[in-house]
């Protein structure tokens, strides 16, 4: 699976020149559209134009018994194109394109969302004991939405990531990256028993030294994460253009025990390192929190307390929820947030929420939101079926950019229409800082043409699909959210979206692994199912799951 960060608001690098990038795109049409003839193909086209993105554009993606590529395209400032073809040759596998390059350490027990946009030709080899990753290319900027994405590139970079087996407890592992300059960081996993792992890792990222080790215990009724990392203010896994994640640094640990089933209560200390970018100096900050949840006749209760503390920045806070369900088909459920800013003044917010499940299709949801003296108040429902499915969200909204009239009422919308055959299309509205209301629209058409089925190959690409959704309460897309998929990792897009592949037509666990989202903070799921099943892809529906974010001083 391949998958585009957003970087709207970031510096446009080097543009590709319109000609050359409408040429690339035609040659790839091409090669899509010709290849395999004899062998069954199934094509996606997809098309749409934003208001909220500011994007009109289109992708193409076709996918044979041997390989499956895609290219997209994006009228931006400046005009954007990206291209991925991914193949299996002997026992490697092949991506000459576009593509998400994970980073991840051994001792990255905190913050396991570290990645990277590369295009090139990537290789990737694995046995039951070796994993290796090759890539050489050049660094880039992406830009996605539900329709279409695209890049342009950057600096040129080569990398090559080897993870091997010494025995059933121990791995080791070499990240080498090489662009304007050298990052090598040589990492150690122990595992010497199930819930117990320490880690190490030392080297240099772009030619700064770095050291870090951690250990995380894990029980039923109790677990702890620590760590310690030494990283200079120059440190970076890779130099990109745009604005990178903070690291860990210092002194990090967090403690959570269960002292009964209903009874969880965590505290943590965590210590951060914005590395210096584009001029700007370094930054430094640390948070410490405490969360307590759990569940009493019937109520649920949770709380959290912070204190954080970064430079011209940090200050206190706290947060505290309580809900119940009233009925099978009634939940209630009130938060109160009260945040005092180190050089602002505070402000509380009070937020209240009813949701009925008129039946397993319909919902209906009100909620109440005051704060400093303004109160904003949304109705809005669900309807979900395999064919039609409508959210409405009206709301009476404090614009504070308005000129005049600072309270409006606007219907937010989002409608999906899967058409007989296999048409869909899609329709979404978002209301701006300013009151104005964006708009998304597009649709996308499978179509199938060819001889045999590609399932039939037992070394391509599988035919059955897992695929599904993301998205917070709110309906919002959540992207990079880990799923275990029968063991599989795999990651949303940025459009929350994820799919897997499988052999078999059947039923698979599904896990939500909280811990292992890219997606910044940290979260809980409110829904999800325990076992998801694969289907041919034209037949496949999605999978919808549901998570929350939770406050601040859990990040």
């Amino acid at each position: 699976m391949t998958s585009f960060a957003d970087q709207r608001n970031q510096p446009a690098p080097r543009a590709i020149p319109r000609g050359r990038a409408l040429l690339a795109g035609l040659l790839c049409l091409t090669l899509f559209g010709g290849a395999g003839r004899a062998e069954a193909q199934i094509f996606r086209l997809q098309a749409g134009a934003s208001s909220l993105y500011q994007a009109n554009g289109g992708s193409f993606y076709v996918r044979a018994a041997n390989y499956e590529g895609w290219i997209g395209f994006g009228d931006l400032d400046p005009f954007r194109l990206g291209v991925t073809v991914r193949t299996r040759v002997r026992a490697a596998d092949v991506t000459l394109g576009d593509a998400i390059v994970p980073f991840h350490l051994p001792t990255d027990v905190f913050d396991a969302g570290h990645s990277f946009l590369g295009r090139g030709l990537g290789v990737g080899y694995q046995t039951e004991d070796v994993r290796l990753f090759a890539l050489g290319g050049t660094t880039s900027t992406g830009f996605s939405t539900p329709y279409t994405f695209g890049a342009v590139p950057n600096d040129p970079v080569g990398l090559c990531f080897l993870e091997g087996t010494v025995s059933p407890t121990l791995k080791v592992s070499a990240r080498s990256l090489f662009s304007d300059k050298v990052t090598t960081i040589l990492g150690m996993d122990w595992a010497p028993r199930k819930g117990l792992q320490g880690a190490l890792a030392a080297g240099a990222g772009s030619q700064v030294g770095y050291f870090a080790a951690s250990m995380s215990f894990d029980r039923e009724w109790a677990s702890v994460k620590a760590g310690y990392v030494l990283a200079g203010d120059q440190f970076h896994r890779v130099i990109l253009p745009q604005a990178q994640g903070s690291e860990m640094d210092g002194p990090n640990v967090q403690v959570t025990v269960r002292p009964h089933e209903r009874l969880t209560l965590t505290a943590g200390h965590n210590s951060y390192l914005q590395p210096s970018s584009l001029g700007r100096p370094a930054g430094h900050g640390t948070v410490n929190q405490f969360l307590a949840s759990g569940r009493v006749t019937g109520t649920t209760l949770s709380g959290a307390l912070f204190e954080s503390e970064t430079p011209g920045a940090g200050g206190t806070g706290a947060s505290f929820m309580a809900g119940r369900d009233v009925t099978r088909f009634l939940n209630v459920n009130g938060t109160v947030i009260r945040s005092n800013p180190r050089y602002s003044e505070g402000t509380t917010t009070w937020i209240g929420n009813v949701r009925e499940m008129l039946s397993p299709r319909i919902s209906l949801v009100q909620v109440v939101n005051y704060s400093g003296g303004n109160t904003s108040v949304s109705f809005g429902g669900n309807f979900v079926s395999n064919m039609l499915s409508i959210g409405v969200d009206y709301q009476t909204i404090y614009v504070p950019f308005a000129v005049e009239d600072q309270f409006r009422q606007a219907l937010m919308l989002t409608v999906r229409l899967q058409a007989i055959g296999n048409f869909q299309a899609n329709v979404s509205s978002y209301v701006g800082p300013d009151g104005t209301v964006k708009y998304t629209a597009y649709g996308s058409q499978y179509l199938y043409g060819g001889g045999s089925s590609p399932a039939q190959s037992e070394q391509g690409i599988h035919e059955n699909m897992i695929r599904g959704v993301v998205t917070d309460e709110a309906g919002n897309r959540v992207y990079g959210a880990a799923l275990r998929v029968d063991g599989e990792m795999v990651y949303t897009d940025s459009q929350g979206s994820f799919f897997v592949r499988k052999r078999k037509a059947k039923e698979y666990d599904l896990e939500v692994p909280v811990d292992d989202f890219i997606a910044k903070g940290r979260y809980e799921v409110i829904q999800a199912p325990a076992r998801v099943a694969a289907a041919p892809e034209e037949s496949a529906t999605d999978v919808f799951i549901v998570v929350r974010r939770l406050p601040p001083s859990a990040n």
